[in-house]
């Protein structure tokens, strides 16, 4: 039997747009089997299965023999994750240090990073080999989750990177960050912003970071009663266009008096939970009926188009829809002020799908908003979750 080609009756373009279009998630098996089922579909193929790369200690040595046998698919790596064990207990002045060096040198196409995790509120320093990397990679995005960052390299990610997270991290101030304010409009990059932290949310604030906000569009924050997240829109409010209220503890909501007016804002969202006190999810739930209402109103957000409210359910929750049911209410009616009224957005994240209780959650969301129902401008999405860390992020990883 002859070999099978596919080179005569497809060009090899149209061959790597079509693998191309397939995502390491929900095409694994497909993408494995199309690296080993023909040569001209391998190294497209290849180029999703090691596009990317958790670097962990025990995998250094396997990964720098697998580099040294193909050095091409070093090249193929634009996302990689270093965990916070990495970070914290690599023995510096060893072998593991040299071989993990030895890694990182032949990585030159990484456009999204992140660095550390977990749910330590002091984590690791960056180590300067790290630093070093990432001042050489074509970066996009970095994701920082639990670690210390000196105020100096935080601000040239913010001057560079168009995508920052930052998760439970701190901020270590060096010399080169003294407190004195950049002279002029600084170049850059930063239009998306994720800020789950407050020390990292009161530096943004110091007169050396406010001015790398000048082109900020897109804005997630954990609210509290600190000064610092209405601050922050404040500092953006000529630019953002999205805003996202991580509101799983929000008892201290942000008050009408702290909003500037958001011209340019389009879409505004917030995630809510249900946690395992009934009071205490309605406490959150007030806190966001109160952002709300600061917010969507046709003099402080004219161009809003669209209000996004994500619900993570709990299978253990008591509650019911009830407490949604009120926010939903208040919802609708402050929309319909809207000479043209934005649009309404519900989804419901699921540890597991349940057409029983995402069909309680849609009907109840109805019953509140009969006006976007009636015009159309009501959508209802059901999401599944892996876990309870379903919460936004830049990007999948």
């Amino acid at each position: 039997m002859s070999s099978m080609s596919l080179g005569p009756i497809f060009p090899q373009e149209l061959l790597d747009a079509i693998v191309g279009h397939m995502n390491l998630e929900e095409y694994l098996k497909t993408l494995k089997s199309c690296s080993l089922v023909a040569s001209i579909l391998r190294y497209s193929s290849q180029r999703i299965l090691l596009s990317r790369l958790n670097l962990q200690r025990h995998d250094y040595s396997s990964v720098a023999e697998h580099f040294a046998d193909s050095p091409h698919c070093a090249g193929y790596v634009t996302t990689l994750v270093i965990g916070k064990e990495e970070l914290r207990c690599v023995d510096w002045g060893g072998a593991q240090a040299d071989t993990l060096a030895e890694v990182l040198s032949q990585l030159h196409q990484v456009q999204k990073c992140q660095l550390g995790g977990g749910l330590m509120m002091e984590g690791p320093a960056i180590h300067p080999l790290f630093q070093d990397f990432l001042s050489r990679q074509p970066l996009r995005e970095l994701d920082l989750r639990s670690v210390n960052i000196p105020a100096s390299l935080l601000l040239s990610f913010m001057k560079s990177l168009p995508t920052i997270s930052v998760d439970r991290a701190s901020v270590a101030d060096d010399d080169a960050t003294a407190a004195s304010p950049v002279v002029g409009v600084p170049t850059t990059a930063l239009t998306t912003l994720t800020v789950y932290s407050e020390q990292v949310g009161e530096f943004l604030l110091q007169p050396q970071s406010v001015p790398f906000l000048a082109k900020l569009q897109h804005l997630a924050i954990e609210p509290s009663g600190r000064r610092w997240p209405a601050a922050l829109i404040t500092a953006a409010s000529s630019t953002l266009q999205h805003i996202e209220f991580m509101c799983q503890y929000l008892d201290s909501p942000l008050v009408q008096s702290e909003f500037p007016r958001l011209t340019a804002l389009r879409v505004l969202e917030f995630f809510l939970s249900d946690l395992a006190s009934v009071s205490r999810t309605s406490v959150t739930i007030l806190g966001a009926i109160r952002t709300l209402a600061a917010l969507v109103l046709p003099q402080m957000c004219p161009a809003l188009e669209e209000v996004v409210i994500k619900r993570r359910f709990q299978s253990d929750w008591e509650g019911g829809d009830r407490p949604y049911v009120y926010l939903s209410t208040l919802l609708d009616a402050m929309l319909a002020a809207y000479p043209t009224p934005p649009r309404a957005t519900w989804s419901l994240v699921m540890e597991r799908g349940s057409p029983t209780v995402f069909d309680a959650f849609a009907n109840a969301v109805r019953a509140g908003m009969p006006k976007a129902k009636e015009s159309g401008r009501l959508s209802l999405r059901g999401q599944v979750s892996s876990g309870p860390q379903a919460t936004k992020r830049p990007f999948p990883l």
